[in-house]
């Protein structure tokens, strides 16, 4: 800290003399009394951190050693509290976790075992489709070939009564 203070003062007693010198010709001593007023504004701002350090060394010295260490010791309880709170949080979360896991594995399981059975079950469907599918087309062939000779053994009649008739 000293030799910070120390290279301040040095850069103000040069910015005053290259002030008074070179910079306002007209006023030569506005430099030196910008760098007294910089010097003692530096200077009471380290007083102000000097008397809060010492006053706070002070408050630590007063203060008794058996209310300094019951203070400590209840800081350090609490953060064990603190922290048997967190690991009670997260082994309930890793529980929770893990039957969550437990419960997808089995539903995998379930819908696997469904899958099978559906496999099975849409091969039956896919042949009774199949079969019905195979039925309705030769009835609906037969159906056709049926109304074909219906027609071909109406057409006949009806064709030799027009001639006849005309």
């Amino acid at each position: 800290m000293a030799s910070i203070t120390v290279a301040c003062f040095y850069g103000m007693y040069r910015g005053a003399i290259n002030l008074g010198v070179e910079g306002i010709p007209d006023v030569p001593g506005i430099g030196w009394a910008a760098c007294f007023a910089f010097v003692w504004g530096v200077a009471a701002l380290m007083a102000r951190e000097d008397i809060a350090r010492a006053k706070l060394a002070l408050a630590r010295a007063e203060e008794d050693p058996r209310e300094r260490l019951q203070r400590r010791v209840a800081r350090v309880n609490s953060l064990f509290t603190e922290a048997t709170a967190l690991m009670d949080d997260l082994r309930r979360d890793l529980e929770a976790q893990q039957a969550t896991r437990q419960a997808l594995l089995e539903e995998t399981e379930h819908q696997q075992h469904l899958l099978e059975v559906n496999k099975d079950e849409a091969e039956k469907i896919r042949k009774l489709f199949v079969g019905e599918t195979e039925k309705s087309i030769r009835a609906a062939r037969l159906r056709e070939w049926m109304f074909l000779l219906i027609g071909l053994a109406a057409s006949i009649p009806i064709g030799l009564l027009v001639n006849w008739m005309s």
